[in-house]
């Protein structure tokens, strides 16, 4: 669906589908998409999006400090898995990222969480990307332990984006 709004036709401008049973292209000007449907079996989706109400640990942040902190952080992530450690307690979110030249960064970050003390690793490059689409000024990060996913979410609003990051091993 992206693609398809990337092909920057113009108001008015033809747009032609083709719908074939195992197939779709759209031609739009000189451009043309084409998708293939790939069959297979795929997880239920549902098993892997946590429900914010069942998950016992929930973060609230202010968002654009927490994606500046992962991005700061980023810079010294091994180039490699990119892994950041998220470590909270009380009232406190603290990202640290290390590489193989033993250089070291840390962000701390005041937030809202009341749970017991949690280390867990993720990717930054996918928590970044999960903030940068979240459109509110505060963020909520439900979570369950260190090997459960993370579910990322706008705080305080009813409609919008989900979205699932897994965790890595540190």
């Amino acid at each position: 669906m992206l693609e398809l709004l990337r092909l920057g036709t113009e108001p008015g401008e033809r747009v032609r589908v083709e719908i074939g049973t195992q197939s779709l292209r759209v031609t739009a000007g000189l451009t043309r998409l084409s998708s293939r449907l790939v069959e297979g079996r795929f997880p239920e989706y549902d098993r892997v999006v946590p429900d914010p109400a069942v998950w016992s640990k929930h973060v609230v942040a202010e968002r654009e400090p927490l994606r500046q902190g992962l991005v700061r952080a980023a810079i010294l992530a091994n180039e490699r898995y990119r892994a950041v450690r998220l470590s909270l307690e009380a009232g406190s979110l603290r990202i640290q990222a290390e590489n193989t030249e033993q250089e070291e960064a840390v962000e701390e970050l005041a937030v809202d969480y009341d749970g017991g003390p949690l280390e867990i690793g993720f990717n930054v490059g996918y928590l970044v990307d999960a903030l940068a689409a979240v459109r509110s000024a505060r963020v909520r990060m439900c979570l369950q332990d260190e090997n459960s996913s993370c579910l990322i979410d706008s705080h305080g609003e009813t409609e919008g984006c989900r979205y699932v990051v897994m965790p890595m091993r540190l």
